[in-house]
């Protein structure tokens, strides 16, 4: 063989045998890598279920959530690596406090972190039990807290289950009938709906929308506030222009809330699911028994609700002392003639007319005593003809009224019957 093919031969040769070697030191060096879990693997524990995977960090206490139903993961706050926040009692002090890296232990249904929130108190733990649910759906989430720690209030979904603008993303609240709030409105804001307070949550839940997945939060106290957030941030990891943020804010007796991922829907599969959760909770009572109790509740079915918000308008000082503002916006009579001209001239046959400010000192004065009616407006027989006119249409008619305030100024004004803080001080109605 000519040199110059050997030497040609010598390099392939080794070349080959490079190669070779090359990869048996990969090989084993993956198999080795396999063998033994990665620093990143052993940092993560896991809670799974046959429809949810919920991975939790002990290192800075942030989640995720895989909803295995839609293939959509849930994600904990995108603006701070935590799982959420506590505020304690420290000397006599509020002090608000993050829960970030924890101890956690695993069960057989739950994780249980142990967060120590004071450095310098480490008997002072509080600890957080995410618990699945027989149904492999929902996931609970409930505190203890050593007696060491006193705990004001807790964070809990610290700005989490998020959703976005590119992700057609919504929220649901429900003061009143109930609010849709979209991720993709442009505006900023944050805003809190304490259970059962005026415009707040009217039911104990709160719904998210997000990629065509839903999700239903859901507690059974009146001490737990709902708060929802819009943001334009440039945090990492979130792809979209706004975030809407959801976050619960225990408080008192409130040590347990809920979160049921309810698959592919919208609004109305987050309704479907709370209507089931009510009825297991006796709040439920079917229009079939609430018209046993009044038929005429079946005119309510797709009326419209149409309000004359204050016939009479009274303006008074904060002290209730000095009268600052007077104007008839309606009298009784006006008032019948707008329900006929709904009839008569726009053909709406089904309307639920609402009449405010039609008490005796007018809109927000003088409760509870609300008679005689408004002189102004035309008194009580003037009232009483405005009633029979509207009825006669076969519309229903409702009078606003407060059974919650008393006004100073009001002859019935006693502060022996005015609820009261602990230090004694009269608390306001609104």
């Amino acid at each position: 063989m000519p040199r110059n093919q050997e030497v040609v031969s010598a390099i392939i040769l080794s070349s080959v045998l490079a190669v070779l070697s090359a990869g048996v030191t990969a090989s084993a060096a993956a198999a080795q890598a396999k063998s033994k879990p990665s620093p990143r693997a052993e940092s993560v524990l896991t809670l799974e279920t046959p429809a949810l995977s919920f991975r939790l960090s002990p290192q800075d206490g942030s989640y995720r959530i895989l909803d295995k139903q839609t293939n959509v993961t849930w994600r904990s706050n995108p603006y701070e690596r935590r799982f959420g926040q506590a505020t304690v009692i420290v000397e006599g002090e509020k002090q608000p406090v993050s829960l970030g890296r924890c101890e956690v232990k695993r069960a057989i249904d739950s994780l249980e972190a142990t967060f120590h929130p004071l450095p310098e108190k480490p008997e002072a733990w509080l600890r957080i039990r995410i618990r699945a649910l027989p149904d492999g759906k929902t996931l609970e989430f409930s505190y203890a807290a050593a007696e060491a720690l006193s705990v004001e209030s807790l964070r809990l979904l610290d700005d989490a289950l998020w959703t976005t603008d590119t992700e057609r993303g919504y929220v649901i609240v429900t003061p009143r009938m109930g609010l849709l709030l979209p991720a993709d409105s442009g505006l900023k804001f944050t805003e809190t709906y304490d259970t059962y307070a005026y415009e707040g949550s009217h039911m104990e839940m709160l719904g998210v929308v997000k990629s065509g997945a839903t999700a239903l939060l859901t507690w059974d106290d009146p001490y737990v506030a709902a708060e929802v957030r819009s943001a334009m941030p440039q945090a990492a990891g979130v792809r979209g222009k706004q975030v809407l943020s959801t976050s619960l804010v225990l408080r008192k007796s409130a040590h347990a809330v809920q979160v049921r991922f309810t698959g592919r829907g919208d609004y109305v599969t987050i309704a479907k699911a709370y209507r089931e959760i009510a009825a297991q909770r006796g709040l439920l009572v079917p229009w079939a028994e609430k018209l046993k109790g009044n038929p005429e509740r079946a005119k309510l079915f797709g009326a419209i609700n149409f309000k004359l918000w204050a016939l009479l308008y009274r303006e008074m000082n904060e002290e209730s002392t000095k009268e600052e503002v007077v104007k008839v916006v309606w009298t009784f009579d006006e008032a019948a003639q707008v329900a006929e001209h709904l009839k008569n001239d726009l053909q709406l046959d089904k309307v639920l007319l609402v009449m405010g400010g039609w008490i005796h000192r007018g809109y927000d004065n003088q409760h509870p005593d609300i008679l005689p009616a408004a002189p102004e407006c035309g008194g009580d027989e003037a009232l009483a003809r405005c009633t029979r006119r509207v009825m006669q249409l076969g519309y229903l008619l409702c009078l606003h009224d407060n059974y919650q305030d008393i006004y100073r100024d009001s002859p019935s004004w006693d502060e022996n019957l005015i609820m009261k803080r602990p230090d004694g001080s009269l608390v306001k109605g609104g």
